[in-house]
């Protein structure tokens, strides 16, 4: 008799449970707003994910939920509401639907127990997830089963423990797969010595940039500041009209050009503005002011910037390195190279790029040239020759306007054209009626 009323059990229908899990959110958006609102963020996929407990046949947490309303009696509304769920929820989830689900799990736990058996550790398992989409890596414990699941790029995501010794290896990983709504996952197993290593690896290089931000951040709040100060302290080296309204003098008589490739950086000369030697650098904005406008520049190692020169044409030779004569009066030497072309370059004598500034020498006297010059290097880093370089072009990068469309004729036959008014003379100031 029991056998057969367990055949005659009603299935119940989708609409039916997917009507019931609206029924328990809109009761819960009516008597627990509070708690709706902290919890939900999507009514619909609230919804969802109550019909998917519902179908596989996980009960007991909404039937708590409810009992808590009906042994409150504070609010009788409330209690008729929760009774009346309670009551559609025995009668739409019967327990056919708790074997179905009890069923579905005893399936999972067997297709996972067929992977596990080709493990050379059953108490040391790791799963590839969906392709690599995520990763599990769980091993047994005193108290149960120690896991963490990890991204597609060994990054952890969750961890902890399944304190429940009673569980097989794959009851524990079925329960941790439904807990992440991953039950129907496809499932492949992976080496655990593996897993680890590449996940140790994953966090080693996240400390790594980490600690590379933090270096960096260091790095900018010890890099002194360097504030724009009025061209005229300088005028005695330059003229105000001869700086352009995107050039700033800053701390130290330093002329600072925006960079041809990249405008958000500056770089500066080999040179202050009263002539005295310098190392060229690329200037990042420090500080600006209410409107926008650069008050404070510092400098920026390994910067974005693109070098705003190309070598072209072929090596050029060295036929002299190290300490060149320099000077008609004052004799002395400074670091460089002479190359086969007469052409002096001298290490003093570069941009902010590393670029070398062309020169020549008459009787020790230099005179720079506008040429540009990069260095050839052997695998070790020597220069071994150099090459000269031309100006890029970067308005060929910028985007092309299209060529507006020339109306039709109708449509300039249908433009009427414009009246001008004269202009009335402007009004007498009277101040300068005189």
């Amino acid at each position: 008799m029991a056998d057969i009323n367990r055949n005659e059990e009603k299935v119940p229908a989708p609409e039916e449970i997917h009507g019931l899990a609206a029924a328990l959110d809109q009761f819960g958006a009516d008597f627990d707003p509070y708690e709706y609102m902290d919890t939900v963020e999507d009514k619909e996929q609230n919804i969802r994910d109550t019909e998917a407990m519902l179908l596989a046949g996980k009960t007991d947490g909404l039937k708590n939920y409810l009992l808590g309303f009906i042994d409150d009696d504070r609010d009788p509304q409330a209690v008729q509401a929760a009774q009346e769920l309670m009551k559609r929820l025995e009668e739409i989830i019967p327990q056919n639907a708790l074997r179905t689900a009890e069923m579905s799990m005893e399936q999972n736990c067997n297709m996972i127990d067929g992977i596990l058996n080709n493990l050379p550790n059953p108490e040391e398992v790791g799963l590839s997830i969906d392709g690599g989409s995520r990763y599990l890596a769980i091993q047994t414990c005193d108290s149960g089963y120690d896991y963490t699941f990890f991204n597609q790029d060994f990054q952890e995501l969750d961890g902890g423990q399944l304190d429940n010794p009673e569980f097989s290896m794959s009851r524990a990983i079925y329960e941790l797969l439904s807990d992440e709504r991953l039950q129907e996952a496809k499932l492949e197993a992976l080496d655990y010595a593996f897993l680890v290593e590449q996940a140790e690896a994953a966090e080693k290089e996240k400390r790594a940039a980490v600690l590379a931000a933090q270096e960096m951040q260091k790095q900018k709040q010890e890099t002194p500041i360097l504030r724009v100060v009025p061209v005229n302290r300088f005028e005695r080296y330059i003229e105000p009209g001869e700086i352009t309204q995107d050039q700033y003098i800053v701390k130290g008589g330093i002329l600072l050009t925006p960079c041809a490739s990249t405008p958000g950086f500056y770089e500066s000369s080999n040179r202050r503005v009263n002539g005295s030697y310098i190392d060229a650098h690329i200037y990042e904005v420090a500080e600006r002011s209410k409107r926008g406008k650069p008050t404070a520049f510092r400098v920026v190692e390994d910067a974005p910037v693109e070098n705003p020169f190309e070598p072209v044409g072929r090596e050029i030779a060295i036929t002299q390195s190290g300490g060149i004569p320099c000077g008609l009066v004052y004799k002395h030497e400074m670091e460089g190279f002479i190359l086969s072309d007469k052409t002096v370059l001298l290490q003093k004598e570069r941009d902010a790029h590393g670029n070398y500034y062309g020169g020549i020498s008459l009787d020790g006297m230099m005179f720079k040239i506008p040429k540009m010059y990069t260095p050839v290097t052997d695998e070790t880093g020597r220069i071994t020759a150099f090459r000269q370089m031309r100006e890029k072009d970067f308005s060929r990068e910028q985007p092309q306007k299209k060529p507006e469309k020339k109306p039709s004729i109708r449509e300039q036959l249908a433009k009427k054209p414009e009246q001008h008014t004269a202009a009335k003379p402007p009004a007498k100031r009277k101040d300068l009626e005189r």
